[in-house]
């Protein structure tokens, strides 16, 4: 029996959710980092607090479908070490559930003194002040040369994300402060448009994009708030305040649970890709976060799935859950 439910399990949820995008409810899920501590907000707003983390991190982003970085896969939180130290690279393990843990998976051997990560094409990128340039995903060394987005400007940067076809980065100081600045791809000097003002104080800060919105996280009046920028217009719409600001390093990741391999939609690869961490027992089979590879990581995981997944109560009682789950195996196998 478990091997004809588990031979079923891919062609139900290719059918359940063949091209389902990750429902947020008013935002996706967030991992934000002030100083040494982690915070993670859930979509209802529930806040969990994760202190005393072995780095100070500056920056965050999440691994993409397609990326090979040493030490991850696809869908795993990494981030950049600041203040001392400031060359590590961390993986964040049970960045969705659990506790959270930092994992050394290597140091940029070029002195990286970065403000944030981010990928384009499957290639990885950094930013320090405005010399903008990409790192390898083996061992983290520089890439061929940076080029300087803004000669001569000394004013702070912060935030760099990627939507596919423009760079963002949110700008600091003057001229421009206060502002998301829009380059081209590739980024340089003779292709930046600074956005319109973005209502708010843009301390350090981290930006991400996800599930095409662009969503950042700041230091803002002592306080850490995550919003999303308009990319048009460039104002900020506040979703949260996390916490009091406990120094100036800010880093974001947007997640989705049941986004296992972090493309911003929820299907069946999600699902071959959970199954393949699962039954390796790697970190990433963990899917609960209590240090243990078990079943409980796989129905905890088809909750998570079909939560996301549209057509999914099918017991009718208003809630998509494990239950719909069972419930549908039961009358597979009946024959109903």
């Amino acid at each position: 029996m478990k091997h004809r439910v588990l031979s079923f399990v891919p062609f139900l949820v290719a059918a359940w959710a063949a091209s389902a995008p990750c429902r947020a409810q008013v935002h996706p899920m967030f991992l934000v980092s002030s100083a040494d501590t982690l915070y993670r907000v859930a979509p209802g707003g529930t806040i969990e607090t994760f202190a005393n983390q072995p780095g100070n991190i500056i920056g965050m982003t999440t691994v993409p479908a397609g990326a090979v970085v040493t030490g991850c896969r696809a869908g795993d939180v990494i981030a950049l070490q600041g203040g001392l130290n400031r060359d590590r690279i961390w993986r964040v393990d049970h960045a969705r559930a659990g506790t959270p843990r930092l994992v050394e998976i290597g140091r940029a051997p070029d002195g990286l003194s970065g403000n944030d990560l981010a990928f384009a094409h499957g290639r990885l990128f950094t930013l320090e002040g405005f010399l903008f340039y990409e790192l390898s995903t083996s061992d983290f060394s520089q890439v061929g040369s940076s080029t300087d987005l803004w000669p001569g400007e000394t004013g702070g940067s912060g935030g760099l994300a990627f939507d596919g076809g423009f760079w963002y980065i949110a700008k600091q100081g003057a001229p421009s402060a206060n502002r998301i600045i829009r380059f081209g791809n590739p980024p340089g000097p003779d292709n930046r448009v600074p956005l319109g003002p973005s209502g708010v104080n843009i301390g350090n800060n981290d930006l991400e994009m996800y599930g095409g919105v662009l969503w950042g996280a700041m230091n803002t009046g002592g306080r850490v708030a995550v919003g999303s920028f308009d990319v048009e217009s460039g104002g900020f719409t506040q979703a949260v305040d996390v916490a009091a600001s406990r120094m100036e390093m800010i880093g974001l990741a947007a997640l989705c649970p049941a986004d296992f391999n972090g493309d911003a939609a929820v299907n069946s690869q999600d699902f071959f890709d959970f199954l393949g961490a699962f039954f390796e027992e790697s970190p990433g089979g963990d899917f609960n976060g209590d240090d243990a590879v078990n079943s409980q990581d796989f129905f905890d995981f088809l909750g998570a799935f079909f939560e996301e997944s549209p057509g999914g109560d099918f017991n009718g009682d208003d809630a998509v859950n494990s239950q719909d789950f069972f419930d549908f195996l039961g009358a597979f196998f009946s024959g109903c």
